[in-house]
């Protein structure tokens, strides 16, 4: 199909880790029910341990979802309302939230 995938592509971005395709990182992994209440809990432990509040940056996966957009997701900023606001992006966010939570201790 021809299809572009930033994994294989010659030119991607430098600055940005290696990425893996995906069927390296899960091999035979199957999608279960228990999988998907895991998750759930994971989302409401988090919630109670943060006072109700739930901030967590939740993308969804599914067939069609590109390498591509998993990347934007993870390292560019949001847009909001029409305009990119700045320091949103996944992994900054969370260096700033694990170094915060290193000076706690």
């Amino acid at each position: 199909m021809n299809i572009n995938n930033p994994v294989y592509n010659e030119n991607k971005d430098q600055n940005k880790p290696e990425i893996k395709p995906i069927e390296e990182i899960v091999g035979d992994y199957i999608f279960t029910s228990d999988n998907f209440v895991k998750m759930i809990l994971i989302r409401k432990l988090y919630e109670l341990m943060n006072n109700g509040v739930c901030n967590m940056e939740i993308v969804n996966i599914y067939a069609g979802v590109t390498d591509k957009e998993i990347v934007h997701f993870l390292y560019d900023d949001k847009e909001i309302n029409g305009k990119i606001v700045k320091d949103t992006s996944i992994i900054p966010k969370g260096k700033i939230l694990k170094e915060k939570e290193n000076l706690k201790q």
